[in-house]
């Protein structure tokens, strides 16, 4: 019987860490289209829009609910900022 509990404890733990991921400026995701979307993606994000810029790729998504843009380096792939929005679009501090 506590080997069942620990065990639905654990799956319990395991689920919620995998729910929760997120990025993070200074993570890096690639520098094409296919590459940030699929990182994005793995890392639970419903993508709403990606588009690329001069130096910038910027990934507009959804995680559990809540919008983000994500703004990319091109050059580099990494993640230079994530900003939380409210419906409409607005950021929000």
């Amino acid at each position: 019987m506590k080997l069942q509990s620990l065990t639905l404890a654990s799956a319990m733990i395991f689920t919620g860490a995998v729910s929760q991921a997120a990025v993070v400026a200074g993570d890096s995701v690639g520098t094409t289209v296919a590459e940030v979307r699929s990182a994005l993606e793995g890392a639970g994000y419903v993508i709403e829009s990606v588009e690329v810029n001069a130096d910038e790729i910027e990934a507009e998504v959804t995680l559990d609910g809540a919008f983000f843009e994500i703004e990319i380096s091109s050059a580099t792939g990494i993640i230079l900022e994530v900003e939380a929005e409210n419906e409409n679009g607005s950021d929000t501090d």
